[in-house]
């Protein structure tokens, strides 16, 4: 039994921001603290969107899924309010400025100050809500967009995978300046390279893919554009280019050899952990799906064959307005000549 928990400890490959996470929300932005990590003890779970992806999607057979909501289909369908909770467990998605604070190394500190006081080092990050709310709605398209390719060529939406990929282009056009300003804070800290790339001939790129697909508007045009092949193929690329422009690293943890995004690369935020998430979907690791609800619309992890819904409630009531929708204006049109008939019947009996 303890070698199987110490095997069970070791498959948990931390991707976290920071420890100990509190908020300060203003009206415009939300300032964020926390404590970089230093021991197991540090490693909350609960922080960690890529563990609480993992405990959600199943990847193992046997395997029993978390009965909470995967971190990256919560972020794309989280509401404003949703949004604050959201960074308040797992830290900033992209921040505007960060700032690090050593704890004191004095040697006029008595010694049994010193055995009390904290040593991680402080880190407060600023996280605009209105860069939030564009991310969010960047990462939707892209979630969207990726349930499109997952369907057959013939019941895809072709209108849906051209709003989609504008909408990418147009959120992405801050990304160069983003990457630049993490890559000076991390030359000037000495924090390392960083492990996202997104320059602004990978922004031109995104965008002149969406000119294209604009310009092939009906569907003969669509299922053949030169060199590009079609719009289908097209978002493909833009996806891959997302997915790359964000890099991981292979290292030994414990016994195994894993796939991960280094936590010094975190400072700015998780946005590096999601479109990992991102690409472990796209590779086929777990299925988005829209529901087919049309009042609803939300993103939900698919967890059986055929599922079509994102629960029970919304399965019912879809059904019910088709019920209606077509065989209710039978009954109505009965019920109407009931109470005509009914309406006579009285009119005769007071006569």
């Amino acid at each position: 039994m303890a070698r199987q928990a110490k095997a069970q400890k070791s498959l948990y490959v931390p991707m976290i921001w920071g420890a100990d996470i509190l908020i300060d929300v203003c009206k415009e932005e939300v300032w964020i603290f926390g404590k970089l990590p230093m021991s197991e003890e540090d490693f909350d779970r609960r922080n960690d969107p890529h563990f609480g992806y993992l405990a959600s999607v199943r990847t193992e057979f046997a395997q029993k899924r978390s009965p909470h909501v995967p971190p990256h289909i919560a972020f794309a369908n989280a509401t404003d309010a949703e949004l604050i909770l959201f960074i308040e467990q797992y830290g900033p998605f992209v921040a505007s400025a960060v700032a690090e604070a050593e704890p004191p190394t004095s040697n006029d500190i008595p010694v049994e100050v010193k055995e009390g006081m904290d040593w991680r080092v402080s880190v407060c990050a600023i996280q605009e809500l209105s860069v939030l709310k564009r991310e969010r709605q960047i990462y939707a398209a892209v979630l969207r967009l990726l349930v499109e390719l997952n369907r057959k060529e013939t019941d895809c939406d072709l209108n849906l995978i051209r709003k989609e990929i504008s909408a990418i282009a147009d959120g992405i056009s801050f990304w160069p300046e983003q990457c630049e300003k993490e890559r000076r804070w991390n030359k000037l800290n000495r924090a390392g390279r960083i492990m996202w790339d997104f320059d602004c001939d990978k922004r031109d790129y995104v965008q002149n893919m969406n000119r294209v697909i604009v310009a092939a508007k009906d569907r003969d045009q669509a299922a053949h554009i030169p060199f590009f092949g079609d719009v289908r193929g097209i978002a493909h690329l833009v996806l891959c280019e997302l997915i790359n422009s964000f890099r991981t690293e292979v290292q030994l943890w414990g016994e195994r050899r894993v796939e991960v995004v280094p936590l010094a690369s975190l400072v700015f935020g998780i946005r590096p952990v999601l479109y990992l998430i991102l690409k472990r979907a796209y590779l086929g690791r777990g299925g988005v799906e829209l529901c087919a609800n049309d009042r609803c619309g939300r993103l939900f992890e698919v967890q059986r064959a055929g599922q079509r819904y994102c629960n029970p409630d919304c399965s019912q009531k879809s059904r019910q307005r088709v019920y209606w929708r077509e065989s209710g204006s039978q009954k109505r049109r009965r019920r109407r000549k009931q109470k005509t008939k009914a309406a006579r019947s009285v009119r005769r009996v007071r006569k």
